[in-house]
């Protein structure tokens, strides 16, 4: 009866982790489609300045969303582990906290905003048409980063009851009606700030879904914001600047380049370095953010001290990341110029030069992709924030 029991078990956690990565992987996978088709149509209807003038605006507003401190992977991590435990009082409570800080952080980056668009288009180097351009893209990804961190609140807590498949599927959504409304736009002759506006109104959508369905599904969470003091706060926090930290290096590696070019060089070199990195991004997004995943897993393993069946989920994963990400990156590394000139032209040919270079990065860190995430469910962060 024992074995039995063990043997559904790990069936049924084998066919949530792969239902959760799978389902993480399409919604990458859809996204980076999308994205493949569109870079040429912008480059082609917007052209390499404007496209790089877009590419500069989310750059820095990736800065902006540092401001978060990884406070969303904070509440799926404890909110799973006291779902874990059959503790929804205690995980009110976590959602009350940190529902209250995510709507102070996006207050914090409304009003970032606000001050990077009277300040920020001066630091580049930009022609008075492209500073305009600049202050309105920036304004309205902004506003739509600050919207989508209060939202948050309900991404986290379906992270953190596994529902991931609901909330891959809504993005899939979310990206196809993105290659929709560009290529029709595009067609029309709208720019760019038509296409950022209704790139607004179909995440809109996309939230009040969440926002619907998670209370319909779950109706024992509440996400009122309370706060019950810093003491109960204090470990919340302390896992959250470990997150923070590990954000810094996620953005130092993937945006600093841009923001330099674009200091330096302009926005037509922000876009023959973004060609390059999309391409490397395309296929790092769709293999590279599955194992966030298994975070919840590892948190709901930890908690109930079932280590020989964690061991098993770190060994087993790891050993297929790896051999994706090769047979992904080792072709880029060989091809990928060759690719480049058939995809988007020779204008572009020195983007094959950024895309080796981060392929080749990603090779050497392939065997940490699932470590991480292992890592982060089961608290022991300290060695991810020593790397970062």
């Amino acid at each position: 009866m024992a074995t039995t029991f063990a043997q559904t078990t790990q069936g049924s956690l084998a066919r949530r982790i792969a239902r959760n990565m799978l389902s993480r992987s399409a919604r990458h996978f859809v996204s980076g489609l999308v994205g493949f088709v569109l870079i040429p149509m912008f480059t082609k209807h917007l052209g390499a300045a404007q496209y790089g003038v877009w590419v500069l605006a989310q750059s820095v507003i990736g800065y902006l969303m540092l401001l978060e401190f990884g406070l969303t992977t904070t509440l799926v991590r404890h909110v799973a582990a006291a779902r874990a435990t059959g503790d929804y009082t205690q995980a009110n409570r976590i959602l009350g906290q940190l529902a209250t800080l995510l709507w102070v952080v996006a207050g914090l980056i409304v009003l970032a905003t606000l001050v990077g668009v009277a300040l920020l288009p001066y630091a580049f180097k930009l022609s008075p048409d492209q500073v305009r351009l600049f202050q309105a893209a920036f304004f309205i990804i902004g506003t739509q980063a600050a919207v989508g961190v209060a939202m948050n609140i309900w991404e986290g807590a379906m992270g953190a009851v596994e529902d991931y498949h609901i909330l891959n599927g809504l993005y899939i959504f979310a990206a196809l009606a993105r290659l929709a409304y560009s290529f029709v736009l595009l067609k029309l002759g709208f720019g760019l700030l038509v296409i950022l506006s209704a790139q607004y109104v179909v995440l809109a959508i996309v939230w009040l879904i969440e926002i619907a369905y998670f209370r319909l599904r779950y109706p024992q969470f509440s996400f009122r914001p309370q706060w019950h003091g810093w003491k109960e706060a204090k470990s919340l926090v302390k896992f959250s600047g470990a997150v923070f930290v590990s954000h810094i290096a996620g953005l130092l590696a993937n945006d600093t380049d841009k923001i330099i070019a674009g200091i330096f060089l302009g926005p037509t070199a922000v876009a023959i370095y973004q060609v390059g990195y999309k391409l490397y991004d395309l296929a790092r997004s769709f293999i590279a953010n599955a194992p966030t995943v298994l975070i919840p897993t590892a948190t709901a393993l930890y908690a109930r001290s079932e280590d020989e069946r964690l061991r098993r989920m770190l060994c087993q994963v790891s050993s297929i990341m790896v051999a994706i990400i090769a047979s992904i990156y080792i072709p880029f590394i060989l091809y990928g110029r060759d690719f480049i000139l058939l995809w988007v032209g020779p204008k572009f040919e020195q983007s094959a030069i950024v895309l080796a270079w981060l392929s080749a990065a990603m090779l050497v860190s392939a065997s940490n992709r699932i470590l991480g995430s292992v890592l982060w469910g089961t608290d022991d962060y300290r060695v991810l924030v020593n790397i970062s």
